[in-house]
């Protein structure tokens, strides 16, 4: 079983070639994590950015909430106002009856 020196040298080559090829590989790997590293740096302040915008959404959507409640209260106060008007009117509509009825009396 003892190897003839050509297939040691065959051997020793083909064994070179195995840790080239690994060193390659080891280089090829640290690439990619730099890469996947560089990655992640540039989603990290888009993610940032997208948590700020839909917090943005969310406090739009609160003040369009707030503001369709004011208007609803604006609404809800011209019908008490319109409501006081007709009764003032009514008022002065009996007032002046009364006068006149006065007046017809003098």
């Amino acid at each position: 079983g003892e190897l003839t020196e050509f297939q040691g040298v065959v051997l020793n080559q083909m064994f070179e070639i195995l840790r080239k090829q690994e060193s390659r590989f080891q280089s090829q790997l640290a690439d990619h994590d730099k890469l996947i590293n560089q990655a992640r740096a540039s989603v990290a302040p888009l993610t940032a950015a997208e948590s700020r915008h839909v917090k943005a959404m969310e406090r739009r959507q609160q003040a369009q909430v707030a503001l369709d409640q004011a208007h609803r209260e604006v609404v809800r106060a011209e019908s008490r106002l319109s409501a006081a008007q007709e009764v003032m009117i009514h008022a002065l509509a009996a007032v002046t009856d009364s006068e006149q009825a006065l007046r017809a009396q003098a």
